[in-house]
Formats: C-alpha cells, sequence, structure tokens
C-alpha cells in the first residue's frame, strides 16, 4: 500500500511539493521564533538549580526614617533563615575600557562567593577567593564571554588581559561561561573590597543573593524576607516597614517584549494560513478523485481500504513535511541567532533552542488539519453509490461549495489581517527612518551629570561645576559648542504670562529648559525674532528666556511680536520672578512625536542668572569630521575630560545624541522586515490554495463547459465563469479580512505611533496583494477552461 501511496503522489508532484513545503516551512517559522522569543526573554543560565538562587528586592518603607541600604542588607544576611548560602553584589553604571575597545557599561562588585551561590565557574582562568590580600583582591577582575568576544576578540589570559572600569584597571583572572551576566546585562564582575570606599562609584546596592534551602518553598522564602522587613521597622522606628519580594535568577520578565509577543501571534497566523491551504488542497483533491474512489469501490475495494489509503497519503506529507520542518528548524536555530544578536539585550550569548513541544503542537495541528480535510471526500465517496460519480463523469454536483470554499475565504481573510500588520509596521519603519530633525543631530555627544550631595558646600556649587566644564570642554579637539541644561517644574507646572494687551495667558509647561548660553547654537537652532542669549544676559537685572513660536501663540495670541514682554513660571499667584522674553524661535521636534495630530509642544529656554540646579544635561556640537567614527571618538574624549576635569566624578553616561533613536530605528526595521516576510509566505501560501481549488474545480466542470460550448457559449462566457467564481471567493475574503484586519491591528498600533491614516493604506495595499495573486492564481485555470477542446472532453466522457 506504501508503494502505491508513493506512486499516487508521485502522479501529483506539484500537489505534493506544495503540501511539504507548507507543513515544513510553517513548522520551521513557529518553532523557529518561538526559540528565538524564548532566548530573548527567559535567556540561557547556566547555573546549578537557577530556581533556588533569589536576588532580594524591596520597595516603600518609611520615607521620613529610611534605612541606609547597606544596614538592610547586613540585616537581610543576619536573619535569613532559609539560605544555604548569603552574598551581596552592588551595582555600578559606569564605563568600560580595554583591548582598545571602550563602552558604556555595566559593574557589579560582588562578595566572594556570589559564583559559588550560582553554581557557576569561569570558562578560562579562576573566580574570586576570600583568602585574597584585600591589596590583589582589588586588582582583580572576572569579564564575561560576550566582552571577551568584544573587547579582546578571544585573547587567551596569559597575555596579561587588563579592563578599566571607571577609572581604575583591573587585571582580568576569569572569563565566564556564555549566558552568565548576573544580576541583569553585566559585564564585569570586580571584589566588593574595590569599591569599600568609592560612593561615588555605588548605583545601586548592596544588595543580597541567597540560594535558599533545598526543602524551602517560594513563599516560605517570602515569609522570611517580611519577617526580617518588620525587625528592622522595630529596630529603627519605622513606621511602615519596607516591602520585600525575592526574584528567582532563573525566571525573565516576558512582559518587557511586547514586540516579541506580538511576532509569536502573527506566526501563529501564518500556521493557521498554511493549514487552511493544505485542508483546502486536500479537499479539492479528494472531491476530484471521486470518481476514481468510486470506480475503486465499485472493483471490490472496502470502504476501509479507501480511508486508509487517503489517510497514509496524507501521512505520508504530513512525515515528509515534519522531516523537511526540522530539519530546516535545527539549521535556523544555528544560524538566526547570529544575525539576531545587535537586537537582543544579551549581545552575543543568544542560546536559542529547538522546543520539540512547540514542534509536535504544531505538527499535531497541521497533521489533524491534513487528515481530517483527506478523509473526509474518501468517507462521503466510500458511502455514496458508486454509479452516481461514474456517471457524472466528474461533473460537479455541489457547485457553490466548490466555488466558494469556505477555508478559501478564510485563508483570504488571515492573509489580509497579516498583510496589513506587515504594512503597518513597514510604514512606520520607514517613516522613523525618513524623520528629518529641525537641527543636524548627526554631530551632537550629551552626558549626564550630577554633582553628588558630598560636594554640596554651597548652592554656588553647582554653577561653579558646570561653568568651568563649559569652558573645559571648549578646548576639546573638534569640539565646536557646548552648553548645558537641565529641568526643574514650575509651582503647578504652568507658564504664566503678564497682564497688558494680550490678556491674561497661560499654558501648561511640560516642555521648558534652564539653559547655558550656547544651548540653542550648539543645537543650531536659529533665532527668527528678537536675539539669542548672550553672556552678558546672566549678569542682568531680569531673567531672560526665548521661546519658540508655539509658546508664542499660546502666551500672546494678540501680538505678532513678544519680545520684551514677560513671563513668570507658576501660576498668577506664584511668587517666582518674571522672566524677560528676548526672542522666538522656530517649533523645533527633538524626536518623532507618538501623534501628529496633536499640535507641536510649546518650548520655553530660560536663562537663569544663577541656577542651583546639581543634574545637567551636557551637550557637545562636533565638526563632523570622520563621520560615524569620528563621533565615537568625540564621545570618548568628551568622557576623559570629564574625567579629567572632576576625578571624584561618577563616570557618566555619554553617548551620541542619536544613540536611542538609531537602536528603536534598526529594531523596528529587523521587526518590518520580518513581519514583511512572514507576509510574503501567507500571501504565497494564499495563492497556492486558491490556485489548487481553481484548478481542481475547472477540472471538474470541464464537461459543464464543453456543453456550454457546444450549445453556442463563447469562450469569454467560459472565462466569466471562472473569473467569477474567482473574484466571488477573493473579494468575500478580503471584505471578511478588513473587518478583521482594521480589528485586530489596534494590538499592532500600540507598540507603534503616528499611524492613522496609514491604517487604510496598509488595508489598500494587502487588498491589491490579493487580488493581484488571485488573478495570478487564476491564470492557469482559466486558460485551460477557455482553450479545452469540448470535442475530445465529450468524448472522454
Amino acid at each position: 500500500m506504501l508503494r502505491y501511496t508513493i506512486r499516487a503522489l508521485a502522479r501529483s508532484p506539484v500537489f505534493t511539493i506544495v503540501a511539504v513545503l507548507s507543513v515544513g516551512l510553517a513548522l520551521t517559522l513557529n518553532t523557529t521564533l518561538f526559540g528565538i522569543v524564548d532566548g530573548v526573554v527567559h535567556p540561557y543560565v547556566p547555573y546549578i538549580h537557577p530556581e533556588q538562587v533569589f536576588v532580594v528586592n524591596y520597595a516603600g518603607g518609611d520615607r521620613q526614617r529610611p534605612v541606609a541600604p547597606a544596614n538592610v542588607a547586613r540585616a537581610v544576611r543576619d536573619g535569613l533563615q532559609s539560605a544555604q548560602m548569603v552574598g551581596d553584589w552592588t551595582m555600578m553604571l559606569t564605563f568600560l575600557s580595554g583591548g582598545g575597545q571602550a563602552e558604556d557599561g555595566r559593574a557589579v562588585a560582588v562578595s566572594p562567593n556570589v559564583f559559588d551561590i550560582l553554581g557557576v565557574r569561569p570558562e578560562a582562568g579562576r573566580g574570586f577567593s576570600a583568602n585574597v590580600p584585600a591589596s590583589m583582591a582589588t586588582q582583580q577582575a572576572l569579564i564575561s564571554h560576550a566582552l571577551w568576544i568584544r573587547f579582546f576578540h578571544g585573547a587567551p589570559l596569559e597575555r596579561g588581559l587588563k579592563i578599566t572600569v571607571a577609572s581604575a584597571t583591573y587585571d582580568v583572572i576569569g572569563i565566564m561561561p556564555p549566558g552568565v551576566h548576573f544580576p541583569f546585562a553585566t559585564d564585569v564582575w570586580v571584589p566588593d573590597q574595590a569599591i569599600a570606599g568609592d560612593t561615588a562609584a555605588r548605583h545601586l546596592g548592596p544588595r543580597i543573593v541567597f540560594r535558599a534551602k533545598p526543602n524551602v518553598t517560594y513563599l516560605g522564602v517570602r515569609h522570611d524576607l517580611q519577617t526580617i522587613m518588620q525587625r528592622i521597622a522595630l529596630t529603627y522606628g519605622q513606621d511602615r516597614p519596607y516591602v520585600a519580594y525575592p526574584q528567582s535568577v532563573g525566571t525573565g520578565s516576558p512582559e518587557n517584549y511586547t514586540e516579541f509577543r506580538l511576532m509569536l501571534g502573527i506566526v501563529a497566523l501564518v500556521l493557521i494560513i498554511a493549514c487552511a491551504n493544505l485542508g483546502t488542497m486536500m479537499l479539492a483533491r479528494g472531491v476530484a478523485r471521486r470518481r476514481e474512489l468510486a470506480i475503486r469501490v465499485a472493483l471490490g475495494a472496502s470502504r476501509r481500504t479507501i480511508v486508509s489509503q487517503v489517510l497514509l497519503e496524507c501521512a505520508v506529507v504530513v512525515a515528509a513535511g515534519l522531516a523537511l520542518g526540522a530539519l530546516l528548524m535545527i539549521w535556523a536555530m544555528h544560524v538566526i541567532p547570529h544575525v539576531l544578536t545587535p537586537y537582543v539585550p544579551v549581545l552575543g550569548d543568544l542560546r536559542a533552542t529547538p522546543s520539540w513541544r512547540v514542534f509536535g503542537f504544531a505538527a499535531a495541528i497541521a497533521a489533524l488539519a491534513t487528515m481530517f480535510a483527506g478523509a473526509l471526500p474518501a468517507l462521503r465517496a466510500s458511502r455514496t453509490d458508486p454509479i452516481e460519480p461514474i456517471k457524472e463523469g466528474g461533473a460537479s454536483t455541489d457547485r457553490f461549495r466548490d466555488r466558494y470554499n469556505p477555508l478559501i475565504i478564510v485563508e483570504v481573510a488571515l492573509s489580509t489581517g497579516l498583510l496589513m500588520a506587515s504594512g503597518l509596521f513597514i510604514i512606520f519603519s520607514i517613516r522613523l527612518a525618513r524623520y528629518h530633525f529641525h537641527f543636524d543631530a548627526t554631530r551632537l555627544i550629551t552626558a549626564s551629570l550630577r554633582v553628588p550631595a558630598d560636594r554640596m558646600t554651597s548652592p554656588d556649587v553647582p554653577d561653579h561645576f558646570y561653568n568651568g566644564m563649559l569652558a573645559s570642554m571648549r578646548h576639546v579637539p573638534h569640539v565646536t559648542t557646548v552648553a548645558t541644561s537641565s529641568s526643574e517644574g514650575p509651582d503647578h507646572s504652568v507658564i504664566y504670562a503678564e497682564e497688558g494687551k494680550s490678556g491674561d495667558h497661560w499654558m501648561n509647561a511640560p516642555s521648558y529648559t534652564s539653559v547655558s548660553p550656547d544651548y540653542l547654537r550648539t543645537f543650531g537652532i536659529p533665532v527668527i525674532q528678537g536675539r539669542d542669549f548672550a553672556a552678558g544676559d546672566r549678569g542682568g537685572s531680569l531673567p531672560v528666556a526665548i521661546i519658540d513660536a508655539a509658546a508664542a501663540a499660546r502666551l500672546f495670541p494678540d501680538l505678532r511680536n513678544p519680545v520684551g514682554h514677560m513671563i513668570k513660571l507658576g501660576d498668577e499667584k506664584s511668587t517666582a520672578p518674571w522672566i524677560h522674553v528676548i526672542g522666538v524661535t522656530p517649533v523645533t521636534e527633538y524626536a518623532p512625536r507618538r501623534d501628529n495630530d496633536l499640535p507641536p509642544e510649546p518650548r520655553v529656554y530660560v536663562l537663569n542668572p544663577h541656577d542651583s540646579e546639581r543634574q545637567r544635561e551636557l551637550i557637545v556640537r562636533g565638526d563632523g569630521v570622520g563621520g560615524y567614527a569620528g563621533r565615537e571618538a568625540l564621545s570618548l574624549d568628551v568622557r576623559h575630560e570629564i574625567q579629567d576635569v572632576a576625578p571624584w566624578f561618577g563616570v557618566p553616561n555619554v553617548h551620541p545624541w542619536l544613540q536611542s533613536y538609531d537602536q528603536t530605528r534598526s529594531f523596528t526595521g529587523f521587526l518590518a522586515a520580518t513581519l514583511a516576510a512572514f507576509g510574503i509566505f501567507g500571501l504565497v501560501l494564499c495563492a497556492v490554495g486558491l490556485y489548487g481549488v481553481l484548478a481542481y474545480a475547472v477540472a471538474r466542470r470541464l464537461r459543464e463547459y464543453a456543453i456550454r460550448v457546444a450549445l453556442g457559449a463563447q469562450s469569454s462566457d467560459v472565462a466569466h465563469l471562472v473569473l467569477h467564481d474567482t473574484s466571488v471567493t477573493v473579494l468575500a475574503g478580503i471584505g471578511l479580512g478588513a473587518f478583521l484586519g482594521l480589528w485586530g491591528t489596534h494590538a499592532v498600533a500600540d507598540a507603534l505611533f503616528n499611524v492613522h491614516y496609514e491604517f487604510a493604506i496598509a488595508l489598500l495595499s494587502a487588498e491589491v496583494l490579493l487580488v493581484l495573486a488571485g488573478a495570478v492564481a487564476c491564470v492557469g485555470p482559466l486558460r485551460r477552461a477557455t482553450e479545452a477542446d469540448p470535442v475530445e472532453i465529450l468524448r472522454a466522457s
């Protein structure tokens, strides 16, 4: 029977190849993408029983009587009854350099037993030891496998690798295995003695990490921690205790990856389209074989034999598709992660492992759809009188169902929704890539600075520090202008305009900025009325400000030129000083807006004569020499200059102004390309399924067409019948798909912004593509129907 099955499938090579490819590619897409998403959301961790290792997080507490983090950590360490081993870690947001490379990154100061708690050892070199003298321990560091590849290109430790963290240089004594980034996105670990007295290097911590005893549950750990928090509240006289909650290092955070979950939904839709396509082809093939099956029944074949034969054919198709899907999935799991590494949080450590459960689930759905669709016509043929199909000679007795196949309509509808989602992402990606900044953002470097609290000996300290920083930055090579900015909310978050000819006007002030004199020149923003800031304005009797055209229209709607009038921060009763408006700039947007239908946000730039704000943004404009490489080099020079001017300063996060925008654009482009590939695959499946149904329907109706021609019908009349069947099926699917697409793509719009009329563009594009696919699919059946010889057809039947 197997030989007969293989010969039967070989007689229909197009059907067999398309069916096998549909099963294999659909399974590959589903399982591979699930493995990629699972590898991103739940990164591989080579720890021993990671579900037993917990990081202690806590929140709340008595804000009037806060407890130092070191005291909280000490109390947790001493009071944990459910822990087998306890360690601590302190996070540092810092600057890393080594091997000729440099980047902003994260380093963690850990106790020597942290990696014993995790149950992991360096893959090269050695780990920290509690017996090493403090003078030597503070000079040692461990690095991640990913950083070892990025910075040192896999060089052996024997070469004496060194890594600089902030302003301290460490000897690399070990390289951790791939996947180790405890506690999160960490590339360098140093001993906790290294920052014992360095308060500027601390960002978060110390925090506790521990391995629970074997028989302790999560609830037991949480109850133990809450008891400790209540004890801390009693010890330090807190009215409200901290709320502690343990987090296992073996769990991920899938809620942070909405786009990836959306991709899973899209690829599941492709599986449904593939199953509908298979079902349609199997149904059409089964209906077309009614006469063949009837002849076999008339020759003595039993119902069981007929059904078993058809099911065996389906099983062979599914088995071949499963084998192809498994091979493609294993290959994709090795290739695709290398392409995806620029888009995942853990660079170079993505381990996408095949999920055979997902593969089995998708295979079961495809197999059930194929078996059901293939066996249904066989069951009907085995139960009916074999004389009727033989008399019909292949003519259709149930044309309505053949012509308007519900599975094809569903397939077209799902393809419409899939193409709409793909189109929205493509449109958004193109818009984001073509976004035009109102200034030359490619030459800007920015850094976040904050004067430590222990340096605040007087309110004048921040002003003197930032003035000195500006003067020093002007001597850095390739720097043309430099400025600072800060934002401190005014009373009630409003800006109030003076009373006078313009009346009593105010506006909300979420986007106003306190700036240094060269701020507008640094960004290259022109002044269209009045004048720009000058150095002498800081010593004037009144503070001065420049507003943009949107703010001028809101605050002074009756004036053509608001220069010379007054505003103040706060409402009418605010005691803030009046600010003199000296200029007006065009409307300037610093990033793409989430909604283009809303008016641009008004902006006010205030130059205060004295500013005690501790935290400011440093903006540096370069001369553009060297392009991208020159911009990166300028970032490094700015960082070094900050360290030279303020060696006591915590290392700032210095980066090009466009860094965040470039990352978003790259990731969105990747999503758009992936979804476009899914959309094309679904469109091809839809066209193939439609072609199969039309081809089988035309083959069954050839006798009817021949009779029509014999009675005087023209070829155009026959073509009209085929085109009518095709158009009704496609239009019915597009109509249903438009409704489903407009309803379902609102979920896609949550991940995007500024998509309004784009819904109509995406829907129209999807409809055009599906109409073209339908037109291409009906070319072959149409030619067969119009070019067939009626004499030969009637003679054969």
